[in-house]
């Protein structure tokens, strides 16, 4: 999983997915697992190539959705996601 922050955006590249998964921090408070899984703060994005992912702007491509559609997130990855998040609003009080 590659990660990038565009703040308040951190986004989450699953390549096997081709899939970006955007997350909208909408609190410089620390984020427990019930505050981010599940979440209206994701948006979710096809694409192709990590390549594309280095270049990446939720700003400018559509999100998919796909209605009924559930996407299984293992623990050790859901752990990196939280992780990332906190650490991401971390720095950003941090002035980073």
């Amino acid at each position: 999983m590659l990660t990038r922050c565009m703040y308040p955006y951190v986004y989450f590249f699953i390549e096997e997915l081709e899939t970006v998964f955007a997350y909208h921090i909408q609190s410089e408070n620390h984020r427990t697992p019930s505050e981010i899984f599940p979440s209206k703060h994701w948006k979710r994005y096809e694409l192709k190539s990590k390549k594309q992912f280095k270049l990446f702007s939720h700003k400018l491509r559509t999100p998919i959705s796909k209605e009924g559609e559930g996407i299984f997130i293992g623990e050790d990855e859901r752990i990196f996601i939280i992780k990332e998040i906190n650490r991401q609003i971390q720095l950003w009080e941090n002035g980073q």
